[in-house]
């Protein structure tokens, strides 16, 4: 009975679209002052070949609690890789209970036989024809979700990383194997990036998105050498000192929300505090779901998903994984967009 509400639990958990748990135990910093909500910081662009969006790819690992899971930023929050059995997916007390979890979005589209009224509704489904493409044709629905064709073994995930998730959303610098904590759980000598985590500041970037959507390196050198300027920066935004590389590296996600209804930051980010014992934060969109065994269907929406994970290893919560998502129509910047195609044999 437990196992059962344990999986319905983790569902309805991850469908929740805001999650209202807070860690008030602080990053060390200096004076706290207001930021912007994490979350605003995402900007994509669309200029690359497949083989430079897998490069973006990295994976986090949730393991506080009973519950643990490893996800990536493919849209596999949940998978069940049986070529790879070290990797914890969906585990609950070391049994599996949660064959895959993913995320899925699809529109309605138009066919060219769809009378004409359904054309009008759902004119994004008209799109340059895949064998002519100074033509056009009518592709009907889509749908992007995890693996989108099994074909003759034939995988290819829909759900990309952002561009330049590597570096500006994840670090880099460190691999699933360079963390002893996941060596229980990742292949000998993994050399997957890891997710931006938030006990582990080496995987967070080195810079930040300003509020008109510029990239910010981040300031280099100790404290004590900054600028005025550059302290600010730092203390503001949270930041933690990188001494071997000299740098400092800046949390890319949301800070946790003041739960006090009679505070006067009541539902206002808490720079510093997080949402659990174990955070972790990334953003994909569905701008290569344009690699369809059939050439006739499927095509990018434009919709890009923020999202995080939460373990606890506190009792309240130790049987439950979160996952609160946050899914942004971009279609303007990343919808209806062919040039990729010509990379597609």
């Amino acid at each position: 009975m437990k196992a059962k509400f344990f999986i319905m639990s983790f569902i309805l958990l991850f469908i929740t679209l805001s999650a209202w748990a807070i860690d008030t135990r602080q990053v060390e910093s200096e004076q706290p002052q207001q930021s912007e909500p994490g979350l605003a910081k995402i900007v994509s662009e669309v200029d690359e070949t497949p083989q430079e969006a897998i490069a973006q790819r990295a994976k986090g690992f949730l393991l506080k609690g009973e519950v643990k899971t490893m996800t990536a930023n493919t849209g596999k929050i949940v998978g069940h890789d049986f070529s790879n059995w070290s990797n914890p997916e969906g585990l609950y007390k070391g049994f599996q209970y949660l064959a895959a979890v993913g995320m899925m979005v699809g529109v309605n589209g138009a066919r060219d036989d769809s009378p004409q009224a359904l054309k009008d509704m759902y004119p994004w489904s008209y799109r340059p024809h895949p064998q002519n493409p100074d033509t056009s044709y009518w592709w009907g629905p889509t749908v992007s979700e995890s693996h989108f064709d099994r074909t003759n073994n034939v995988i290819n995930a829909d759900w990309m990383p952002i561009f330049n998730h590597r570096g500006r959303l994840h670090s880099g610098l460190v691999t699933a194997w360079e963390v002893p904590e996941y060596q229980t759980y990742a292949p000998i000598n993994d050399q997957t990036p890891v997710l931006a985590t938030s006990d582990k500041p080496i995987t967070w970037p080195t810079g930040y998105y300003d509020e008109f959507g510029d990239w910010i390196n981040s300031p280099q050198g100790p404290y004590a050498d900054l600028t005025d300027d550059e302290k600010a920066i730092v203390d503001s935004l949270r930041a933690q000192y990188n001494e071997d590389d000299e740098i400092w590296h800046i949390w890319p996600g949301p800070w946790a929300r003041d739960p006090n209804p009679n505070s006067p930051t009541f539902n206002q980010e808490v720079p510093g505090a997080f949402f659990s014992d174990v955070d972790i934060f990334m953003a994909f969109n569905d701008r290569w779901a344009i690699r369809d065994v059939d050439s006739k269907q499927g095509y990018s929406m434009g919709v890009e998903v923020q999202t995080s994970g939460f373990s606890y290893g506190r009792s309240f919560a130790e049987d439950i994984l979160f996952f609160p998502v946050k899914i942004v129509n971009k279609s303007n910047e990343l919808g209806i967009i062919e040039q990729n195609r010509r990379f597609v044999e």
